[in-house]
């Protein structure tokens, strides 16, 4: 009877289990999307150029696998777009820092989006300008 019931459980499961693994695809290609093109902009490069770099220069496997490991952790465009920042600096033609890009990339990928929001208020802050003195004058 085993034998007979794992094949009805089968023909049951063959259809969940195929849609499961095509929309699993379609969510990497989309945050493959979402990290190539925002490296590009980062970066200042084109799509073609960010994998072209991805794939020839050295040093950057540990980033990468990072980042892959780190995307896979978030369904969050946000998390995706800050850590495509990282990478983008990193093939970007700055002097390379990739123990510190790791680094961060690590702390960026135990955030949560609470965290996330925090870090945009404070980036808005600053961005905004110095706070004006309220009631002080300097001497």
């Amino acid at each position: 009877m085993g034998a007979q019931h794992a094949a009805q459980l089968g023909t049951v499961m063959t259809p969940a289990t195929e849609a499961y693994a095509e929309r699993m695809m379609q969510e990497f290609q989309r945050r493959g999307e979402v990290i190539t093109d925002s490296a590009a902009v980062a970066s200042q490069l084109e799509p073609d150029e960010v994998i072209e770099r991805l794939l020839t220069t050295n040093g950057l496997q540990p980033l990468v696998m990072r980042l892959l490991d780190a995307a896979a952790h978030t369904d969050s465009t946000r998390k995706l777009r800050m850590l495509r920042m990282i990478l983008g600096q990193a093939i970007s033609n700055r002097s390379r820092r990739l123990d510190e890009d790791i680094l961060i990339m690590a702390t960026l990928d135990d955030l949560e989006p609470a965290h996330l929001r925090v870090l945009e208020a404070l980036d808005e802050h600053v961005a905004s300008g110095p706070p004006q003195q309220r009631g002080t004058s300097e001497p």
